[in-house]
């Protein structure tokens, strides 16, 4: 068998049948792998429109991709700017409601510290009436001797009235043995001599005259208080005098 028959037999053709008959059989089959190829290639055509189709449909949905990646991206801007003013807000109010909870807590302690200082004023004032009631003997007895030392006052100023009715009588008498101790003036012709004074208080008031006349009573030149404090007896008396005054004033 040649080549050429073994090919034939190899696509089905019988070399038996002659030229004729083979050419017709491969004509068949020509034909036949003809329409084949044809719907191959329709169908490629196909595909490659499918193929066109899925780009196209791809790169619209990635432009309409890219469309909607711009805009979420502005709304996600947006919604950035939102959220920051949302935390904003958030935060006033986080301060607001710290504020009104801490004027909460204030108005608390403000309801405390009042009804304590109320239990205080009121133990207080218990503790105040005790106290008055413990001391109420102490008070009594002070103002006991407060009118005692109202008392004493009042019978010191008397007896300083008394002292002083005393010390003007001893005025007096200073200025009476002061008149005693004076000399005694005699009128006799053209002058006056002296004479000295009797221990006999009379006698000092009456002076004696040779011309046999009485001058007037020598009272009338009885000396001043100034003239009496030229003596140191007096002055020492008239200052212990006045030491007793001075103590009886201080009382």
């Amino acid at each position: 068998m040649t080549e050429f028959s073994k090919g034939l037999a190899r696509v089905g053709l019988d070399p038996a049948v002659g030229d004729r008959g083979n050419l017709r059989q491969l004509l068949k089959l020509y034909r036949a792998k003809e329409e084949e190829l044809q719907k191959t290639e329709d169908n490629q055509r196909r595909e490659m429109k499918g193929v066109e189709s899925y780009i196209e449909n791809i790169r619209k949905v990635s432009a309409e991709r890219d469309s909607i990646t711009e805009e979420l991206e502005a709304e996600n801007e947006a919604l950035k700017d939102e959220v920051k003013q949302l935390h904003q807000e958030l935060d006033g109010r986080n301060h607001e409601m710290k504020e009104v909870l801490r004027q909460e807590q204030l108005a608390k302690e403000v309801k405390i510290l009042k009804e304590e200082l109320h239990e205080v004023k009121i133990k207080s004032g218990m503790k105040e009436d005790n106290l008055k009631m413990e001391h109420k003997k102490e008070i009594s007895l002070m103002e006991v001797e407060m009118e005692k030392a109202v008392k004493d006052r009042k019978e010191n100023e008397k007896k300083i009235k008394e002292l002083e009715g005393e010390v003007k009588k001893l005025k007096l008498s200073l200025i009476i043995e002061k008149k005693r101790k004076k000399p005694i003036v005699a009128k006799s012709g053209s002058g006056y001599t002296q004479k000295e004074s009797h221990s006999d208080t009379t006698e000092s008031k009456i002076p004696v005259l040779k011309s046999g006349k009485t001058d007037k009573n020598i009272t009338e030149n009885a000396p001043t208080m100034t003239n009496i404090l030229e003596y140191p007896l007096i002055e020492l008396l008239y200052s212990e005098i006045t030491l007793n005054f001075s103590n009886l004033y201080s009382v």
